[in-house]
């Protein structure tokens, strides 16, 4: 059974995570967003909003961005949390 979405996630934290377990690399952060793109390939990218707490959407989001570009279950980004 897949774990629950979690509803309090912070955009530094997730992006924290991504980098830390996942080989993410924070490229930039402008304003309220934190850019973070997988090690040695520049093309691919995830916005994360620097928010407390995200919204579940856009927590969603990311999570099905990270699935497409990993080829990882969110089940294993959620375990995480």
């Amino acid at each position: 059974m897949s774990p629950k979405t979690p509803r309090n996630v912070f955009g530094a934290e997730l992006a924290k995570v991504l980098c830390s377990r996942f080989g993410y690399q924070v490229r930039t952060q402008t304003g309220s967003h934190i850019i973070v793109v997988p090690s040695g390939d520049e093309s691919k990218h995830i916005a994360i909003p620097a928010h407390k707490p995200l919204k579940v959407g856009t927590f969603v989001a990311i999570i099905r961005t990270f699935e497409q570009q990993t080829g990882q279950s969110r089940d294993e980004l959620l375990k995480l949390f």
